[in-house]
C-alpha cells in the first residue's frame, strides 16, 4: 500500500505504490494554489474533471498507473509523506460500464478499503445520493481512531464523493489526520458537508482535442 496517501484512496488504488515522480511536462500542469482558492481541471481518462482547490492547498503529486489516476494536494509546507489534510482526485478507467456498480457501491468499496487499514475505531456515515453536474453521485464520511502511516500512528477522517461519469468512476476525497485514539470521534456531518461545498462546483466535461491546461472549456462551462 502507498502509505503516504489517505487510507481510503490508497486502498482504492489497489497497488503497492504509484510512481513517485511525474514526467517533466506533466509537472508543469500541476496547479499550485498556495494562498487563494483556485478552480482547476484535469483530463482523467474519458472526461475533464473540474473542481476547486481550497485556500492553502497545493498540488504535489499526479500519476496514472494502469486504469487508475490520482492527483493529490496538501496544505502549504506539507508533503505526501507527512500531512494533516489531503485533497485527492481519483479516476478508475472503464468502471462505469460495470452494471454491478453504482455510486453508492463504489463509495462503499472505497470505504471498505479505509476500514481494512484501520486498526481501531472505524465508523462510516453515509451522507446520501446526489446529482453532480447532472451525474449520479454518492457521498459518505469514514473515520478511524488509529491507523499506521508513514508519519506514525494517527486518526483519520475522510469524506468520499463518488461520481459515475460517462465511462469512468471518479472520486473526490478530503482526508484529515489527527492524534491516534482508541475510538473514532463522532462524525461531524455539517463540517464535512461544508468541505464538499469548498471543493465545488464539481464539473465533468468533454475533452477538447488539442486543449492544454488550464482547460478553460471546462472551467467556464
Amino acid at each position: 500500500m502507498r502509505k503516504q496517501a489517505g487510507l481510503a484512496m490508497a486502498l482504492l488504488l489497489g497497488v503497492s505504490g504509484l510512481q513517485a515522480s511525474v514526467a517533466q511536462e506533466a509537472r508543469k500542469t500541476l496547479p499550485r494554489a498556495d494562498q487563494e482558492a483556485l478552480a482547476v481541471a484535469a483530463p482523467v481518462f474519458g472526461q475533464l474533471v473540474a473542481y476547486t482547490l481550497p485556500k492553502g492547498f497545493r498540488t504535489v503529486h499526479e500519476a496514472t498507473n494502469g486504469n487508475m489516476f490520482v492527483r493529490e494536494a496538501v496544505l502549504r509546507g506539507q508533503s505526501t509523506g507527512a500531512w494533516t489534510q489531503m485533497l485527492s482526485l481519483t479516476g478508475q478507467k472503464g468502471s462505469a460500464g460495470d452494471k454491478a456498480l453504482n455510486p453508492q457501491k463504489f463509495a462503499e468499496r472505497v470505504a471498505n478499503g479505509f476500514k481494512q487499514g484501520c486498526s481501531a475505531g472505524y465508523v462510516a456515515k453515509p451522507l446520501g445520493a446526489a446529482k453532480i453536474d447532472g451525474l449520479d453521485a454518492f457521498t459518505t464520511v469514514v473515520t478511524c481512531g488509529s491507523a499506521k502511516s508513514a508519519s506514525g500512528d494517527n486518526s483519520e477522517t475522510a469524506v468520499i464523493v463518488a461520481i459515475k461519469g460517462k465511462s469512468d468512476y471518479y472520486t473526490i476525497q478530503w482526508a484529515e489526520r489527527g492524534p491516534a485514539a482508541k475510538k473514532a470521534e463522532p462524525v461531524d456531518e455539517a463540517k464535512w458537508q461544508e468541505r464538499i461545498k469548498l471543493v465545488g462546483p464539481l464539473r465533468l466535461c468533454p475533452i477538447v482535442e488539442g486543449e492544454q491546461a488550464p482547460y478553460a472549456s471546462c472551467l467556464k462551462s
